[in-house]
């Protein structure tokens, strides 16, 4: 298995591209490069929140509570009780590395355009 996926890869940078440029054409600014460096930043943006979302569903954040609301099910009296562990139908989770990739390749255009704009 590759440790990245090129097709998630090139996904993520679409949505990236795709946000950056709404951002450009929406966004009102003074400046016209201050505009393109903060649509960098917003197309970094929105790949590395959902890099964080699934990087801390791999770490397992979230088990602790979706297997409390089992438990707390199971004890209410009318529902029905399941026998099967949570942790054994636990489904596997999608890559992290590659919108986090993206996120951190459109956030350090956006310092370093930055940077040279000072």
């Amino acid at each position: 298995m590759p440790v990245l996926s090129s097709k998630r890869l090139r996904t993520y940078f679409l949505v990236g591209v795709a946000t950056g440029i709404l951002y450009v054409v929406i966004g009102r600014s003074s400046n016209s490069a201050y505009q393109i460096v903060d649509g960098l930043f917003a197309a970094g943006v929105l790949p590395l929140v959902a890099g964080c979302f699934l990087l801390s569903k791999s770490l397992g954040s979230f088990d602790l509570m979706a297997y409390t609301q089992k438990k707390l099910k199971k004890r209410d009296d009318s529902a029905p009780s399941a026998d099967a562990d949570y942790l054994a139908k636990k489904e596997s989770v999608a890559s992290f590395k590659e919108p986090l990739l993206v996120g951190a390749i459109f956030c350090l255009a956006s310092v370093f355009s930055a940077l040279t704009l000072l």
